[in-house]
């Protein structure tokens, strides 16, 4: 697995309403994934959650797990995700 997302939540500082909310996926090696939605339903927040720039560089509440490349998101600097 490249990459998992486990019941991720995040919520802007300046927002009350979640843009994430209880999110989970797993994406595999190889595989192709499409990321599809409505203006302002996630997708950004979702894919600045996978480098870590949520939340190192913009600021809210993140909750629940991320691993990508083996790497704990949450415990990695941001330039570390971009190696």
């Amino acid at each position: 697995m490249i990459a998992e997302l486990k019941d991720v939540t995040f919520t802007y500082l300046h927002f009350g309403k979640p843009a994430l909310r209880g999110v989970s996926l797993e994406l595999e090696s190889g595989s192709i994934t499409a990321l599809v939605g409505a203006v302002g339903s996630g997708k950004t927040s979702l894919l600045l959650t996978f480098d870590g720039l949520i939340p190192e560089f913009i600021p809210g509440n993140l909750e629940g797990s991320i691993v990508v490349d083996g790497v704990d998101v949450r415990k990695a600097q941001a330039v570390q995700m971009a190696e």
